[in-house]
């Protein structure tokens, strides 16, 4: 009888160990067009690997920035819940922390400059903040795109959803499907 249940229990250990792993939060590089032959990731410990090192499925690290330079993109997936973010061209894009890994209570990143949409997936308890030179956008299932040039504009536009947009004064916003409002406005409504 032990013969039998020993298999078993192996199968079943090991089954869910790589289901407790296949759910840790992660950034996946979906796709990307190196057409500057210059895009980039820095690593949270400064360095500095070509995008044509980590390929079609490899994930960002946390506390990785993502360049891109003229002509190039990137469709990045978060794992396991299914968010889509497209990163444009010219934009430097970090991954600051993923709920629900380390002490994160929320997905984080942010931009230096440049523009992205998301395509945020509807979840429970999913949380997300972006997080530009000067505005922050609380996000929950919604479709948006934001546009970053320091010092001049913070663009956000909504597709589909609400987004909470707060500016550097600490004035919040809700803007809702087809809304717009520029963070650096004078004003911002």
């Amino acid at each position: 009888m032990n013969k039998k249940i020993l298999p078993f229990v192996l199968i079943l250990f090991f089954g869910l160990t790589a289901f407790a792993f296949a759910q840790s939060p992660a950034v996946i590089v979906e796709y990307y067009e190196n057409t500057s032959g210059e895009m980039y990731a820095r690593t949270p410990d400064g360095a500095e690997y070509s995008v044509d090192q980590f390929g079609f499925g490899e994930q960002l690290p946390v506390g990785t920035t993502l360049i891109t330079l003229d002509g190039d993109y990137a469709e990045l997936r978060m794992d396991p819940n299914g968010t889509i973010i497209r990163v444009g061209e010219n934009t430097n894009f970090r991954v600051d922390g993923l709920q629900g890994r380390g002490e994160a209570q929320k997905n984080t990143f942010s931009v230096a400059v440049g523009k992205f949409k998301a395509v945020v997936a509807k979840q429970d308890g999913a949380l997300y903040s972006f997080r530009g030179s000067t505005a922050v956008m609380g996000v929950r299932g919604t479709s948006f795109i934001w546009s970053i040039i320091p010092g001049v504009e913070e663009l956000a536009y909504v597709a589909d959803g609400i987004v909470d947009y707060t500016n550097a004064a600490g004035q919040t916003i809700a803007l809702g499907a087809g809304q717009a409002a520029n963070a650096l406005a004078a004003n911002f409504a």
